[in-house]
């Protein structure tokens, strides 16, 4: 995370390999960039950055942003996610691990009906009072018992989950045949999850970074490659696009915006 926003959404094509052609290069707009614009404004004081990090003594991340109203996300604007998803918008979304809804409110308007699953309580009620419908489960743990989606979302959830291979085998339980499956993870991949206020190693790797040089930080191309290859494509999906993208959070008062460096891909069921 860095103080000013970089907003990269290019990369290195020869470092892709084959996936090269399905790269797309998202253009930062002015609209675009008066959103990050809006966000850097939204950054808290000391007060309430205090009560949060008070609040995380006894709670998850979640929880304490839920409990405090804190760190307002953002990944891309809804034209950024038409480009994406050409020729795959409507039908039902579901939306796993959805926060407080920020990710959710850009992209839901390229479907006709969203719903939302969410571990933390607070934020499962953020949600509901956003007009989403939410299931307060882990989807890593309990399929949902619901008639197959057109659309299954799963954005910044496996870094920050048990059992990301897991969790995507349900997410794609949950996908009709032929739907679309969308998938974000910051890189470079540096998982933990939330057991209250402890942030403890998960059960489960993901195989983005086996094989990665020590001591190093991997290039994004790398490991988005690496992603998209071992983790996703294993699965039975075909690979439609990929983008990079910056995965934005509103600051505090010790740095005015939150930045990680996204992947997000868009692939459907066969």
């Amino acid at each position: 995370m860095i103080d000013g926003p970089r907003l990269v959404t290019s990369a290195e094509l020869a470092r892709l390999g084959s996936f090269a052609p399905r790269f797309r290069e998202l253009a930062v707009d002015e609209a675009w960039r008066a959103d990050v614009a809006a966000l850097r404004r939204g950054r808290h004081g000391r007060l309430r950055t205090y009560a949060q990090r008070l609040a995380r003594l006894y709670l998850s991340d979640f929880d304490a942003n839920a409990l405090t109203g804190m760190y307002r996300m953002q990944l891309l604007p809804e034209s950024a996610w038409r480009r994406l998803l050409e020729g795959h918008t409507g039908g039902r979304l579901l939306d796993v691990g959805a926060g407080s809804g920020d990710v959710t409110a850009a992209l839901a308007p390229c479907f006709d009906d969203v719903e939302a699953t969410e571990v933390s309580r607070g934020m499962a009620r953020r949600l509901a009072r956003r007009g989403v419908r939410c299931h307060a489960i882990d989807l890593t743990d309990t399929p949902l018992e619901a008639p197959p989606f057109q659309a299954v979302s799963l954005l910044n959830v496996l870094d920050r989950c048990q059992r990301p291979r897991r969790l995507l085998q349900h997410c794609l339980q949950a996908l009709a045949p032929g739907g679309v499956f969308i998938v974000a993870l910051a890189l470079p991949y540096r998982p933990f999850y939330f057991d209250g206020p402890s942030t403890p190693d998960p059960l489960e790797r993901l195989e983005c970074d086996a094989g990665a040089p020590t001591g190093t930080t991997p290039r994004w191309e790398d490991g988005a490659r690496r992603f998209i290859e071992r983790d996703l494509l294993p699965l039975g999906l075909a690979l439609e696009c990929f983008a990079r993208a910056p995965y934005l959070s509103a600051g505090d008062s010790q740095r005015p915006l939150y930045e990680l460096d996204d992947v997000v891909v868009v692939l459907t069921k066969r």
